[in-house]
């Protein structure tokens, strides 16, 4: 069977353009967590577990708003941007 009849089908294109769009998200997601990470670590040291806990539990949203407070050094700002 050729996959070619597959892979032109509007299921198929669904699909694949959902499993795409699913991927590029997860990978912005862990490129967000990633630079937290570093930014804080370089502010304050090292990271508290609970917040350590919060950054790899958090959604795109939440990485995003805790990244300014990161940067200025404020761990507490931080921790309320991740809802601890």
């Amino acid at each position: 069977m050729s996959t070619e009849i597959i892979e032109k089908s509007g299921l198929y294109q669904l699909w694949r353009s959902q499993a795409l769009a699913e991927g590029q998200a997860k990978g912005e997601t862990e490129g967000q967590r990633e630079a937290l990470i570093l930014v804080l670590q370089q502010q304050v040291g090292a990271i508290p577990p609970d917040v350590l806990g919060a950054i790899v539990a958090a959604d795109s949203d939440k990485l995003r708003a805790a990244l300014v407070p990161a940067a200025a050094g404020s761990l507490e700002q931080v921790r309320a941007a991740l809802g601890l």
